[in-house]
């Protein structure tokens, strides 16, 4: 029991130190059933479905050194593809 209650707790901060953005209205009305980005704990940035399940198969990119670069879903970085820079 113990156990179980120690792994739902580490399940429940993992999910919490990630960023979630969701896209929204004119109006301001957060959009749930649409696709939303993550920004995940290593700087990876990935598309996210309505239900929870990470589109691997979408473009993904990384923050590396203060630049947002592009990266397949195995992590490399896809050097012909743009990077921008971030402030």
């Amino acid at each position: 029991m113990k156990s179980s209650i120690l792994i739902l707790c580490l399940v429940s901060l993992n999910a919490m130190s990630e960023t979630a953005i969701y896209t929204t209205d004119s109006v301001g009305n957060i959009q749930y059933h649409k696709d939303h980005i993550v920004i995940k704990d290593d700087g990876k940035i990935v598309t996210v479905n309505s239900a929870g399940n990470t589109q691997y198969h979408k473009q993904q990119y990384k923050v590396v050194d203060g630049k947002v670069k592009a990266v397949d879903s195995v992590g490399n970085t896809q050097y012909h593809k743009g990077s921008a820079k971030s402030k």
